[in-house]
């Protein structure tokens, strides 16, 4: 008998199997049905599409494929009891009708597993006897998605099943922490269902354990019971035990001996690098959103920033998204840091947009320290700080804006500030904080070199706004302050600094400087560099300046390009990490360089700081060197050599300088770069002359200037002068030699004479009453006494 059927059945059964919907032509015989091609069989969101032969007492040959759209259907009809979502499937069925093979291969862009979602999936299978004593081989691989609420980037696993068992052959999971392989079996005709983890390797950001022992997980209806689960280190071990279960609740214990918490806290935030070695226990209640934590335990060797800090001993609660602070101590080398109260945070092992809340506070906080050592972390411009530190304070508000009750003070500090040689010294400080101020009833600090000591004193209020926005009142004054740039060859000495640090975060200083001195030794930089000081003095929270610059005499430059004195009023601006200049620069005495010769420079000469918005200051500067002439004499028979001057005038911008030869110069602007390039001036001197003359002019231009800039250094004076006579012949002893220092801040003091014994000496002093008004003195070589009153009106 054939029969060939069109069918289109609603709700079937056939023996066991299930169907509510069947469409598709068929044939059935007295001993099998065959299936015609797009056969249609759904179940549920289900639809199967199949051909083949199903004999009734023979084996089935079916092939197919399954558009799943709801695999939830199926929980409690395979070996895996929990799972969900949708895909496609590519199959053949195959041997007893009461039993068959199935093989083949799934792909899901959405599909979960007991509690582990994909967002891209791909299994292969090859299963004997699917219904019932199983036997063979499963390949899952999973990408981007959630397990047990944990992000991951992979999940593969490598399966063969035999009877009642899955044997894990291999396993690896992958996200951006963790790093976890192993393999182990599972008995999942049991009840509940035993997972055995024989090996277990884990790499949690750098942290790596591995099982010891099995690992023993039971799988019931309600979630998971932690048997046994040891994972050790070299040093150390993490133990887990009890209930996590599907809905997220738990009821769990943790126990740890020296682990690393910095991939812990991690977990949390990324903001801070805290490192140690964590031991105590910790039992886990209520959800994973909405966890209960009881926590005993010590933190040995406390890092921020890879700084020890000390040993940390802590007995806390949380619920309710608050930590119960019962006692928190921490024990530095040469203090202590007390806390309790209560503190508000997320701390739910899910991912939340903000763990630090905007609730109420309430922390009681004392501390006693010698060695200060976490502010160097928390401060960039501070190297170092020590000293005798107490405090005693109650934190309340909020941690965003948290208010402060308590009193502070330092006795017998000592702050080395990045970048300065100097640092401040019998620092003293009361402050006390009442609500959201902070008060600075008095701070001083002394800073000495050798036999100079300077004073700093601070005072002002400080209103806390936020936790990182500040609103500054605080004035600062320094005398006889000494600095010493630590990464370039810069020293001063302040007579006298004022500030006033105003406004909210990042403040603005506006102050006054008067100097006594400064030597700058640092060349220039290169195009497209930035200057050596203010480099350092940069950043996004850079505080805002305006600073005036006050200078009677007595700034020295000294470098490969000059060797000068300046004096001068500068206002310094800084804002947004940009810095702008307004006022003027005037050049006392001095020389430049500039193409292997020493010019030097007349007084007077102007460096004028006038566009507020492009520091490119106007140039006013005269300056001369000596060529030496060899030219013919009046009878035209010999040559004869002079010393002839060359007077050059530089105008324009710093940026883009004009160099002319000076009005009234025997030279003209034409001839200047061919008289720097030969660096003599000839007439019809024959060749051997002329060969010789330039070999004598560059020796006296090395003796000028590379001698004259050691000399200044190794005897500590400010002017140290080598000027070559030139005649006929290079007479060294006609070479005149300057000395010059300052013997007060005001009053400077110099000397002149040659090298031979037949000359007399020049003597001099310079007392600056004000930057406009001097006095001068002098008694030249025809021992005449001079005394001049010198007054300066720019306008």
């Amino acid at each position: 008998m054939v029969l060939d059927i069109v069918a289109n059945l609603d709700e079937s059964w056939f023996d066991e199997y299930h169907a509510h919907k069947i469409i598709g032509d068929m044939t059935i015989t007295t001993d099998s049905i065959n299936f015609r091609d797009k056969f249609a069989v759904k179940y549920h969101n289900n639809t199967f599409f199949t051909a083949g032969k199903l004999d009734y007492r023979g084996p089935i040959e079916l092939s197919g494929i399954a558009i799943c759209d709801d695999l939830s259907v199926f929980n409690g009809q395979t070996f895996i009891e929990e799972m969900g979502g949708r895909g496609e499937a590519v199959f053949d069925v195959s041997g007893a009708l009461e039993n068959p093979n199935i093989a083949g291969s799934f792909k899901s862009d959405s599909l979960w597993i007991y509690e582990i979602l994909s967002g891209e999936a791909a299994i292969d299978f090859d299963i004997a006897r699917f219904l019932f004593d199983r036997e063979g081989k499963v390949n899952i691989h999973l990408v981007n998605g959630t397990a047990y609420e944990v992000p991951y980037d992979t999940i593969f696993l490598k399966m063969h099943l035999d009877s009642q068992y899955v044997f894990i052959d291999s396993s690896r999971a992958v996200n951006k922490q963790v790093s976890m392989v192993g393999y182990g079996n599972l008995d999942y005709l049991s009840y509940p269902q035993i997972l055995i983890l024989d090996n277990v390797y884990v790499d949690f950001m750098g942290l790596l354990l591995d099982n010891d022992g099995i690992v023993r997980i039971d799988i019931d209806s309600t979630g998971y019971n932690v048997i046994n689960c040891r994972l050790a280190r070299p040093v150390g071990y993490i133990e887990g035990k009890g209930r996590i279960n599907y809905d997220e609740s738990m009821n769990f214990s943790l126990l740890g001996d020296r682990i690393e918490i910095a991939p812990w806290v991690g977990l949390i935030s990324n903001e801070y690098d805290i490192g140690g070695l964590i031991s105590g226990e910790a039992d886990l209640g209520g959800t994973f959103l909405e966890p209960e934590i009881k926590f005993t335990g010590t933190l040995d060797t406390l890092t921020y920033q890879n700084l020890w800090l000390g040993d940390l001993c802590s007995c806390f609660k949380y619920r309710d998204k608050r930590i119960i602070i019962d006692s928190v101590s921490l024990k530095s080398e040469k203090g202590y840091y007390k806390a309790s109260g209560i503190y508000p945070m997320d701390l739910a092992f899910t991912n939340v947009e903000n763990r630090f809340l905007d609730e109420e506070q309430d922390i009681q906080l004392s501390a006693y320290d010698e060695q200060l050592k976490l502010v160097s972390r928390l401060i960039y411009e501070v190297e170092d700080f020590t000293g005798k530190f107490k405090a005693d304070m109650r934190l309340t508000g909020t941690p965003r804006q948290p208010h402060i009750d308590g009193t502070a003070a330092i006795r017998e500090g000592r702050l080395k500030p990045y970048d300065l040689e100097y640092p401040l010294q019998d620092m003293y400080a009361d402050i006390k904080m009442v609500n959201q101020t902070i008060f600075l009833d008095s701070v001083s600090a002394t800073c000495k070199n050798g036999k100079k000591t300077g004073i700093v004193t601070a005072s002002g209020e400080v209103v806390i706004k936020s936790i990182d926005v500040f609103d500054y009142n605080v004035d600062v004054s320094a005398r006889n302050f000494p600095v010493k740039y630590e990464l370039g060859d810069i020293t001063a000495l302040a007579e006298r600094a004022d500030f006033k640090v105003q406004g909210l975060t990042p403040p603005i200083v506006n102050g006054d400087i008067k100097t006594k001195s400064v030597t700058y030794r640092e060349n220039f930089a290169e195009e497209n560099e930035g200057w050596l000081v203010l480099s350092t003095l940069t950043g996004e929270n850079t505080w805002d300046l305006n600073i005036n610059l006050e200078a009677l005499s007595n700034i020295w430059i000294k470098n490969d390009d000059i060797d000068a004195e300046f004096a001068g009023n500068i206002n310094f601006i800084r804002e947004n990490g940009e810095y702008r200049y307004i006022g003027s620069l005037e050049i006392l005495r001095g020389k430049g360089f500039l193409a292997g010769r020493t010019f030097r420079i007349e007084p007077g000469a102007t460096i004028n700081y006038e566009d507020i918005e492009y520091p490119n200051p106007n140039l006013n500067i005269y300056a001369t060197t000596k060529i030496r002439g060899v030219a013919p004499d009046q009878s035209g028979e010999s040559s004869t050599t002079s010393d002839l001057e060359l007077r050059i005038h530089v105008t324009g911008t710093l940026d883009e300088p004009v160099i002319a030869t000076a009005e009234g110069s025997q030279f003209s602007t034409e001839e200047l770069l061919t008289l720097l390039v030969l660096e003599d001036y000839e007439g019809n001197a024959d060749a051997g002359s002329q060969v010789g003359g330039r070999m004598t002019s560059a020796l006296s231009s090395l003796v000028s200037s590379e001698v004259g800039r050691i000399g200044a250094r190794t005897l500590g004076v400010e002017t140290f002068e080598i000027d070559p006579v030139y005649g006929d012949k290079f007479d060294p002893l006609g070479t005149q030699l300057t000395l010059g220092a300052y013997a007060l801040p005001n009053l400077y003091i110099y000397g002149r004479s040659s090298l031979s014994v037949e000359t007399g000496h020049e003597l001099g002093f310079e007392y600056r009453l004000k930057r406009f008004l001097m006095i001068e003195g002098r008694a030249d070589e025809g021992d005449l006494y001079q005394l001049f009153l010198n007054f300066y009106w720019n306008y």
